[in-house]
């Protein structure tokens, strides 16, 4: 049975104000952050932590059951990442980036499973234990609080397509061990065709390779053919995110698809005072309606691979036809 999360509800790093249980409609239980003495910025509705290097430092979230019935919960540490529209997310699992040097998921406690009575309230707690070396800039995460009861139950909470109905509470974990910010840097790592959202699409892949949250970015990006001077398609968002040391998939839509043959890509990225121009040529070389750009061996495309093959199996079936006349001659 596959999972679904019926609600997920992520408490934000921009908005501040005094501990609140977190919920969300229908999810039946509330999560609440105790925050300790080494909260930074005051009172906020996630955790923003001064952490010593080597020290291991608890983090306390009171789980309270609302529903009628008991639930079998866990909770755990996960880490931040962005999603290939631009929103910072925390579900469990998510790949790492090549340039993260510490990760909220891998300095903390494990899971904890435990059940929960109806409208019981219970203090869980998790431990991390920042590098004894230390670390520079922001490690951010989440704890990540999930009722397990429906799909345990089998279908007995099932919708109609047979996905089990979950619902998870997630609350912001930021760790440093100076206040003083690092700068972001945006890569591009790659462009290439292929499918997002189930369109084709030209994918630009980004990359904030330093340990810093920001957003309130903007992203312009064009295709333009090579040689030729006319846009095929451009792309303007506003409000993008970005999670310390992570990457996302770009997409710019062309309204058809790209013949095969070279392209430019054009990006520039703005948030704040930072700005990013990047320029870079890509190539097509199959059909983009597929995802892919075709296979290719030693450079070649795809269609010069098959005509080779076929190539190939014609001449193994003349030599095996004359090969059989042979036999036959000197058999007579």
């Amino acid at each position: 049975m596959r999972r679904w999360w019926g609600w997920l509800l992520l408490v934000g790093l921009w908005v501040s104000g005094a501990p609140r249980p977190v919920a969300a409609a229908g999810a039946g239980f509330t999560v609440t952050p105790q925050l300790p003495v080494t909260q930074l910025g005051g009172d906020t509705g996630y955790f923003n932590l001064a952490v010593v290097p080597g020290t291991a430092q608890t983090l306390t979230v009171v789980v309270a059951n609302q529903s009628d019935a008991a639930k079998n919960m866990r909770v755990q540490m996960t880490d931040a990442f962005t999603t290939d529209t631009g929103q910072i997310s925390y579900d469990p699992g998510a790949s790492k980036d090549a340039s993260a040097k510490v990760r909220l998921s891998e300095i903390s406690s494990a899971p904890v499973t435990f059940k929960l009575a109806a409208h019981e309230a219970r203090p869980v707690s998790l431990t991390v234990v920042p590098p004894a070396s230390g670390f520079i800039g922001q490690v951010l995460g989440g704890i990540f609080v999930q009722d397990r009861t429906a799909y345990a139950a089998g279908s007995q909470s099932s919708t109609p397509l047979g996905l089990a109905n979950q619902f998870a509470l997630v609350v912001g974990v930021q760790l440093q061990v100076s206040q003083t910010l690092v700068a972001p840097r945006m890569k591009l790592v790659s462009v290439q065709p292929g499918t997002q959202a189930g369109q084709p699409a030209v994918l630009a892949r980004l990359q904030n390779d330093q340990p810093r949250l920001f957003g309130e970015m903007t992203i312009r990006a064009t295709v333009t053919p090579d040689p030729g001077t006319r846009t095929i398609v451009t792309r303007t968002v506003q409000n993008f995110a970005m999670a310390p040391n992570s990457h996302f998939d770009f997409a710019v839509f062309p309204p058809t698809t790209l013949a095969p043959g070279r392209y430019w890509l054009d990006l520039t990225a703005t948030t704040g005072k930072y700005r990013w121009q990047f320029r870079t040529r890509f190539t097509v070389v199959g059909d983009e309606r597929t995802g892919t750009t075709g296979p290719a061996l030693f450079g070649l495309p795809w269609w010069l691979i098959a005509l080779i093959v076929v190539g190939l199996l014609l001449l193994l079936a003349v030599l095996a036809w004359w090969r059989r006349r042979q036999t036959e001659t000197t058999a007579d």
